[in-house]
């Protein structure tokens, strides 16, 4: 305590009537801190007796410029990062850039999920080069994407898939922010949604359980309108996915066949035509708790 002499301290002690015990590990320079208190403090105030006032002084103004540190930090985050549905962070690269304090920047977004300083150079250095390097934390990994780069939550064996059992519910996805609704009406109770978030299927052609889960390697479908089986891989290429969006688009399958690329396209085979009688309807959604998918005719 710089603020108050030993001396000072007993004295207070006995004026109140107080007991204490010394702890006798104080009294010797085994522990840093009792260097520094022991040894250091005194050679100090040899050559400087004011300097205990002078580091309570140094420490006060320290603690002023951590405040002013932290205020500036929590402004030019939230202006190089974003948060994505999923739960993704995207922090922008040519924004980060032109910061004055890059480097610390990154720290403070980075530091909090596990990432070392070492690490975080890396990471800075990353932006120089070809996008698709990776780095992580016990609990988190870092890509470098297209001017940017994307902090989620690794994933688990256990929250990247799921079924559906039943003809009508909702579930938020695993790890994912969004909501997946879905409900079965006849033919004649139900209009066509031309939104990419809504996908209406031939109920008469599914077979339940369906699957939820991640796109994965070879992984191919029908797109709504075209004869021929495409790569589901190519067809995220084309629309320019990022590699995160790759890896965390979902897909819903009735067997081995995907019916519905979430959020982008149904399966050709699977679409209602006029020997439809029974539509399974689908919605991705953002918004929290979840209707029904499309609303019904009157």
């Amino acid at each position: 305590m710089l603020v108050c002499t030993r001396a000072q301290i007993e004295a207070c002690l006995a004026e109140h009537g107080f007991s204490y015990v010394t702890d006798s590990t104080n009294l010797h320079d085994d522990y840093t801190r009792n260097k520094v208190r022991l040894n250091i403090l005194p050679l100090m105030e040899q050559i400087n007796p004011s300097v205990k006032d002078s580091l309570t002084e140094t420490a006060a103004r320290l603690n002023e410029v951590a405040i002013l540190y932290n205020k500036v930090m929590k402004a030019e985050t939230q202006c190089i990062s974003t948060h994505l549905p999923d739960g993704t962070l995207r922090i922008d690269q040519t924004k980060w850039q032109a910061s004055d304090t890059p480097k610390s920047l990154l720290y403070e977004l980075l530091s909090p999920y596990g990432f070392r300083p070492a690490q975080i150079d890396d990471i800075c250095l990353s932006a120089r080069h070809t996008p698709g390097r990776r780095f992580r934390s016990a609990t988190h990994e870092v890509l470098s994407d297209r001017g940017c780069w994307l902090l989620y939550q690794l994933d688990t064996p256990e929250n990247v898939s799921f079924e559906i059992n039943t003809q009508d519910g909702y579930r938020t996805l695993p790890g994912d922010a969004r909501q997946l609704a879905w409900d079965t009406i006849d033919i004649t109770r139900f209009e066509l949604s031309r939104s990419k978030a809504v996908a209406c299927l031939d109920a008469g052609k599914l077979s339940f359980p369906l699957t939820v889960r991640h796109a994965a390697q070879g992984d191919k479908f029908i797109p709504f309108g075209m004869k021929g089986k495409k790569l589901l891989s190519d067809y995220m290429t084309d629309r320019k996915f990022s590699l995160r969006q790759k890896e965390q688009q979902w897909v819903v399958c009735c067997g081995e066949q995907i019916v519905w690329v979430v959020g982008e396209r149904i399966d050709e085979r699977y679409r209602v035509t006029e020997q439809t009688r029974t539509v399974l309807r689908m919605t991705i959604k953002d918004d929290s708790p979840l209707p029904a998918c499309i609303s019904e005719k009157s």
